[in-house]
């Protein structure tokens, strides 16, 4: 059986809200995994919605763990001027290059 509880919380949700976000109720999520019931078209087209929200939370994943990258490597960028070095690491990100 699916562990929803996982599940939901892989999507920062609780299950109520990632029911909801698939156009279901909990107990109707519930009931079509205990029964292996379920209307197939609507069930599928429930999952490529979660699959856009999941798509989404990767892109903004994506742009936070830039954002740290970028604030780690200007670190290093201005430490080394605090020592008196002109130095970038190898493969700098693209944003501190264009500065």
């Amino acid at each position: 059986m699916a562990d929803l509880k996982k599940l939901a919380k892989e999507f920062d949700m609780n299950i109520n809200s990632f029911a909801a976000a698939m156009g279901y109720t909990r107990q109707g999520i519930w009931k079509i995994i205990k029964e292996k019931r379920v209307q197939p078209m609507r069930m599928i087209a429930a999952l490529h919605h979660m699959k856009v929200i999941s798509d989404s939370m990767l892109e903004n994943d994506i742009e936070m763990a830039k954002a740290k990258a970028y604030d780690r490597e200007k670190g290093l960028i201005d430490m080394a001027e605090l020592c008196g070095l002109n130095w970038k690491p190898n493969n700098c990100v693209d944003s501190i290059e264009e500065n």
